[in-house]
């Protein structure tokens, strides 16, 4: 992040202080006499939100996980009304032992 700050203006948690850690590099090296690289720079620091990243990091979970019954409504939905919890290594690796000795 810090070795390019301007990408990183619209993270969630660093976006403000890649922001006005930009700025300051911006600051430290603007040269009036460079009118067109400062342009650049300046157009790369207004650079507008992303909107999938805005509707992408709208998560009900950010600061508190689901709970245990909206985890098994989940599993219910994603397996198609199987709410069973997944299976462990140990348990597929002795279900695909049974099937080899059969």
């Amino acid at each position: 992040m810090l070795a390019d700050p301007f990408s990183h203006t619209d993270d969630d948690y660093h976006g403000k202080w890649m922001q006005t850690y930009s700025e300051m590099i911006h600051e430290h090296q603007h040269d009036p006499k460079k009118g067109g690289e400062s342009r650049l720079r300046s157009q790369r620091l207004s650079r507008k939100t992303s909107l999938i990243r805005e509707v992408g990091n709208k998560n009900k979970w950010v600061d508190n996980p689901p709970d245990e019954s909206q985890m098994e409504e989940m599993r219910e939905i994603l397996r198609d009304g199987d709410s069973k919890p997944p299976m462990t290594w140990d348990d597929l690796i002795s279900e695909i032992e049974e099937i080899l000795d059969d």
